[in-house]
């Protein structure tokens, strides 16, 4: 009985100590992106609405501006793609250093 807790601890504790720290990568940056929801309800001023709630205003009830929305997410994507050029090393050091044993 002792022994199956203990083996259930300890794949545990090797369990939090690898996938943990690759998960929590940038945790601030991605939460802050994901605010759709918040900012859709709460932002009034739509100067102050991020771009991807921006994207929303191309859906119509019968029709979706396909070009402007196109053009909306490809600007949408370039702080990620440039963001991410930028700490690519970074984040591959931190990945493969949470990874690997020893």
């Amino acid at each position: 009985m002792f022994t199956t807790a203990a083996k259930t601890d300890a794949e545990m504790y090797a369990a939090n100590m690898t996938i943990l720290p690759l998960e929590w990568q940038w945790p601030n940056f991605i939460n802050a992106w994901n605010e759709y929801t918040i900012a859709l309800t709460l932002i009034q001023d739509d100067l102050l609405k991020p771009i991807t709630v921006g994207i929303n205003i191309f859906y119509g009830y019968n029709f979706i501006q396909w070009q402007y929305l196109f053009a909306t997410s490809l600007f949408a994507t370039i702080p990620v793609i440039v963001l991410f050029l930028c700490i690519e090393k970074h984040l591959v050091a931190g990945l493969t250093a949470g990874g690997v044993k020893g």
